[in-house]
């Protein structure tokens, strides 16, 4: 339930937690334009820092943050999953719009004989080339927006059905791997 650092490559290490809530931290990243600027995802929300971790504060985003990337070609990009959704802010975390509302919705059976459609449960994110993102959804697969959500188009072509992903990333030929 904290963060810590090393200044010396690992051979020593402080607590930085100094502004962190007492919650779960399920993620930290640092932003690529910015070494200084830190965010952290946890139960209570997004932390960011922009003294390297020694002081933190609260963004506007308070959901439980599950994962976070930084556009490293648009460092003021931020796309934040969290457990009430996928969000992204095109103004360094200031403000937030969530985008997974694009996606194609699914139907959930309510209490009763109600149901109602909602977007479907994303389950990671991935950045390709620094721009486009992909979402990877438990109940229809893979999505790709290439404008912040704004659109999403299906990504799914030559996936088997039903494909799970535990892992991906960007690889180095501009290729996304997954496992």
């Amino acid at each position: 339930n904290g963060v810590i650092k090393s200044l010396d490559d690992g051979a020593n290490w402080i607590q930085i937690s100094n502004g962190l809530p007492g919650a779960p931290i399920h993620w930290v990243i640092v932003n690529p334009a910015n070494p200084q600027e830190v965010f952290a995802g946890t139960d209570s929300g997004l932390y960011r820092t922009s003294d390297a971790g020694f002081s933190w504060k609260a963004t506007t985003l308070t959901a439980p943050v599950r994962q976070v990337l930084i556009s490293p070609k648009k460092s003021t990009t931020i796309y934040a999953l969290t457990n009430a959704g996928l969000f992204v802010s095109t103004d360094n975390a200031d403000n937030w719009r969530r985008i997974d509302t694009g996606l194609p919705s699914v139907l959930v059976k309510q209490s009763g004989r109600t149901a109602s459609h909602v977007p479907p449960m994303v389950e990671q994110i991935c950045l390709v080339q620094g721009e486009s993102l992909l979402a990877f959804t438990i109940e229809k697969g893979l999505f790709l927006t290439s404008d912040a959500g704004a659109t999403w188009a299906d990504a799914n072509q030559g996936l088997p059905p039903a494909s799970r992903f535990f892992s991906s990333f960007d690889g180095p030929s501009g290729t996304l791997e997954h496992f």
